[in-house]
C-alpha cells in the first residue's frame, strides 16, 4: 500500500537474532521468476493505521568511474522486515502488494535508460547521478499513490487487474534496460 522512498544505499537488513532463528532480514533483490509470498511480509502489522499492508521497497545504485568510463549498477529491493500485512489470505492484496515492488522495478529501468541516455560528464557525475535519481524517486512516488488510489489499495478487483495487466506491459517495454550493471562512456 504505501512505499518507501528508494535510498542509495543497499538495503541488507539483518536481525539482531537472526544466527539463532532461521528468519533472514535480507533484502529481496527484484526478479522476475520470484513473486512475493505473504511470508516474505515479516514486520508486525501496525494496527494504528488503515491500510492492510504494507510493501516497503528501493531502489538502489551505485557508481564509479576509471578514466571516462562511468560503471552504474542498480537494483530494485523489498525489505522484509520492514514490510508487514494484516490479512495474509487476501490473495488480491498480494496481488497488489506484488504491483508496488514491480512498479519500482519499471522505475529502476527507467533509472538506467536515463543514466545511458543523459551527457554526464566526470566532474559532475555525482551531481548528474543524485538528480537524475531524485527525478526518478519523485516519479515513481507519483505513480504509486496513483495506483494506490485506482486501485482503491487493491479492493477495486477489476482495476487491480487492469493495473497488474499494465504494470506487466510496462516492464515487457522496458525489458531493454532490465540491466543491473551499465557502463557508459562520460564527456
Amino acid at each position: 500500500m504505501r512505499y518507501f522512498l528508494g535510498c542509495m544505499l543497499v538495503l541488507l537488513m539483518t536481525n539482531a537474532n537472526a544466527q539463532s532463528s532461521l528468519i533472514s532480514c535480507d533484502g529481496i533483490i527484484w526478479d522476475s521468476n520470484r513473486k512475493l509470498s505473504w511470508s516474505d511480509f515479516m514486520a508486525s502489522a501496525n494496527q494504528s493505521i488503515p491500510y492492510a499492508a504494507m510493501t516497503f521497497e528501493s531502489i538502489n545504485y551505485s557508481y564509479n568511474w576509471v578514466d571516462n568510463r562511468l560503471h552504474f549498477e542498480s537494483k530494485t529491493a523489498f525489505s522484509p522486515c520492514l514490510s508487514w500485512t494484516k490479512y495474509q489470505e487476501a490473495e488480491n492484496l498480494l496481488l497488489h502488494e506484488q504491483g508496488h515492488f514491480n512498479v519500482a522495478e519499471i522505475f529502476r529501468r527507467l533509472l538506467v535508460k536515463s543514466v545511458l541516455e543523459n551527457e554526464i560528464n566526470s566532474s559532475g557525475v555525482k551531481s548528474k547521478l543524485s538528480t537524475i535519481y531524485q527525478d526518478i524517486v519523485q516519479q515513481k512516488e507519483a505513480f504509486q499513490k496513483q495506483y494506490d488510489l485506482e486501485t482503491d489499495y487493491s479492493r477495486d478487483v477489476e482495476k487491480q487487474l487492469q493495473w497488474s495487466k499494465n504494470i506487466e506491459k510496462m516492464l515487457r517495454q522496458l525489458d531493454q534496460y532490465n540491466k543491473e550493471s551499465i557502463e557508459v562512456d562520460m564527456k
